[in-house]
């Protein structure tokens, strides 16, 4: 039996990617680890970034998870 990719997916993936972009280009950056093995809903987490005196990007040490 063939399979079938349904537009809710299409949608969804759409969705997680804009947020990714929308991570990799925010600053301070953004840390998105994306959930790919049974997500139930949630589609990952963030860890906000600082930037520090030196001028070096390091993680905030706080994070969420995130439903897109």
């Amino acid at each position: 039996m063939s399979k079938t990719v349904l537009p809710s997916h299409i949608i969804g993936e759409r969705g997680v990617n804009a947020f990714a972009d929308y991570c990799n280009c925010h600053q301070p950056y953004i840390i998105w680890r994306e959930e790919t093995k049974n997500d139930f809903g949630v589609d990952g987490e963030v860890e906000l970034t600082e930037i520090t005196a030196e001028g070096k990007t390091k993680p905030a040490s706080h994070i969420d998870i995130i439903e897109v």
